[in-house]
């Protein structure tokens, strides 16, 4: 992306131009599914450009990746700015619930700090050196049996008790209140690294660059999107690309016109966030080049399971950090919320290329990228920085913002030194005279004083209460490619449910799991031999779900878990002679089965 020139004394082009960052998913899901139905290696070039490895269900012989059927995302069955020079204590106070004091916690920013010394793996999973029993590849079928609820839909932070704060998990505060979205660190410590300069100057944009969103009704009917030039959308999580079905289509629906073409869609009546990149209208006919959703009612933020949530670099909604639309002129001294920025590449860390919260980063960040910055990170002013100076009400209000929550580095743009993002549509503008020197000069100001979060005492939630961010989150995933090793159909991954769909056989279905992809390797989240974990199973039709580590040598089985039912949970130690992990699930043919298991450090 490149945005106009904020120079002091200067003034900007008429006519931006701007670019995209890369095509980073199109190119990378053909190159993938062209090898996979070409029975390449696990090797793909999908797992390196998306810095984890994706594997895509195995495609029955004969066919192609472009014959996977449509997925339909189901219901799921579960006033003026303020003019002062600066905000005081007692105003930020105002704008937000009382903020108890925070209790000991993480050294290092939560996660944060601790995250940033881990080098992501690009590598796909060890393959066994001695083969599994002989198997036919899973026929991927369309699901037909009834939703399992959609994960992530609930969540017991989602909302505040009655009459002590904001709702969460709604369109204008989307997310959950703990969310480090919603979340702000406590006596941040910050590190001394600098933005560097480049071509373009500091921007906040509300331009063609950033998004809008758009809020589903129960009236609105739905909408199939499909891929570019009559392929399918492609879908990260399952690593398919295929027509993409969403039940509820507001007839405002309007991609950014800058060619991200950023467009979300907020549905509370599912709990899902549905993005989209390089969303279009060709005619009657609507086309993207990549999907991802997320729980309306989650972290925001991508987990090692489910690792790519939303249309930006880091996996995350567009909509993630986005100065709305009802906030702008709402009286308030600062946003509740983190902000969302993006950098060149000349501060962007090549290695590690993301941290937590991040599950993501742009697919050439390790030859690209020159700086020290890795996406995730949060970015804050320090608490002394003198909002005073700054010499504009909009301008203030975001530096006060950058002081108490700051803001999540979520993609890269092209030679702009940073840029924030304001909600199409809004208004949102530094400079509705024209060009402003005195801005143009304090938005450098900013870009001279941000730094990266190294450490904090502690965190509070939306509702200012305390909490410790945890990385100990689900790293099991059902997308398989699953093998069929008795039994006749299949079986298929819903992403929508992130479960294991069984057909209806009315005789016993048995699927083993054998590729590793049921972990999602992260950076941040890699299965660590000797530590203990536990494994718990939801399902239907009485399916069941067992976990085994299995010699590389041998394939004799080291350790297992019993095969698991719906609501069943038992704790497992990883071995220490590098075993593989292997799923085995089970149906007995009845209608409407399905399983997914969680995975969760202890």
């Amino acid at each position: 992306m490149r945005f106009p020139e904020y120079q002091p004394h200067a003034q900007p082009p008429s006519t931006p131009q701007t670019i995209r960052r890369q095509l980073r998913t199109v190119i990378a899901l053909c190159i993938g599914f062209a090898l996979a139905a070409c029975g390449g290696s696990d090797e793909s070039p999908l797992r390196t450009a998306l810095a984890q490895p994706v594997v895509a269900e195995a495609t029955p012989a004969g066919g192609s990746p472009g014959d996977a059927q449509t997925a339909t995302f189901a219901p799921s069955a579960a006033g003026p700015a303020n003019d002062s020079a600066s905000a005081t204590d007692a105003q930020i106070a105002a704008a937000q619930p009382a903020l108890p004091q925070a209790t000991s916690g993480p050294s290092a920013g939560g996660a944060d700090a601790a995250a940033s010394t881990i080098t992501p793996v690009v590598t796909s999973p060890d393959a066994l050196t001695a083969a599994p029993p002989a198997a036919q590849p899973l026929v991927v079928a369309a699901a037909t049996t009834s939703p399992a609820p959609r994960p992530g839909a609930n969540s017991s932070s989602a909302s505040s008790a009655a009459g002590s704060g904001p709702s969460w998990a709604t369109y204008e505060r989307p997310f959950a209140r703990d969310s480090l979205w919603n979340s702000r660190p406590v006596n941040p410590v910050l590190d001394m690294t600098v933005i560097p300069p480049t071509r373009w100057g500091p921007t906040i944009t509300a331009n063609d660059y950033s998004v809008a969103a758009f809020l589903a009704q129960a009236s609105d009917g739905p909408m199939t999107v499909h891929g570019p030039d009559g392929q399918g959308v492609g879908d990260p999580d399952t690593g398919h690309a295929r027509p993409i079905t969403v039940p509820r289509w507001p007839a405002a629906v309007a991609a950014a016109p800058g060619t991200d073409g950023h467009a979300d869609i907020v549905d509370p009546i599912d709990g899902v966030v549905h993005s989209f990149w390089q969303l279009r209208r060709e005619g009657g006919t609507w086309r993207a080049t990549m999907y991802a959703w997320a729980p309306l009612a989650g972290r925001g933020w991508g987990d090692p399971a489910h690792y790519y949530q939303g249309a930006r670099a880091t996996g995350v909604p567009s909509i993630a950090g986005l100065i709305r639309k009802h906030e702008i002129n709402d009286g308030q001294p600062l946003y509740r919320h983190a902000l969302a920025l993006s950098l060149d590449a000349s501060a962007l860390s090549a290695q590690p290329a993301y941290v937590f919260p991040a599950t993501a980063a742009d697919f050439n960040a390790a030859t690209t990228n020159t700086g020290s910055i890795p996406q995730g990170a949060l970015l804050m002013l320090p608490a002394g920085f003198d909002t005073a100076r700054l010499r504009s009400a909009a301008l203030r209000k975001v530096a006060e913002t950058l002081k108490v929550y700051g803001a999540r580095v979520v993609d890269r743009n092209t030679t702009t030194r940073f840029a924030l993002y304001a909600e199409i549509g809004s208004g949102f503008n530094l400079m509705p005279q024209g060009w402003d020197n005195a801005v143009a000069e304090d938005l450098q100001i900013i870009a001279d004083a941000l730094r990266p979060l190294v450490s904090a005492s502690g965190w509070l939630d939306g509702d200012g209460q305390s909490f410790v961010p945890s990385q100990k989150l689900n790293m099991l995933s059902m997308r398989g490619p699953w093998m069929l090793e008795q039994g006749g159909g299949g079986g298929s991954f819903d992403s929508a449910r992130q479960a294991l769909v069984f057909p209806s056989t009315g005789s016993t279905i048995v699927l083993r799991q054998t590729s590793g992809n049921g972990i999602g390797r992260l950076a941040w989240a890699q299965l660590r031999p000797g530590t203990t974990y536990r494994f718990s199973v939801e399902a239907a039709g009485n399916a069941t779900l067992k976990l085994e580590f299995r010699s590389p040598s041998s394939y004799a089985v080291t350790t297992a878990t019993p095969s698991l039912g719906h609501g069943q949970q038992a704790t497992v130690t990883v071995p220490t002679d590098g075993s593989q992990l292997v799923l085995v699930a089970t149906s007995a043919g009845a209608a409407g089965a399905w399983i997914r298991g969680r995975l969760v450090e202890e």
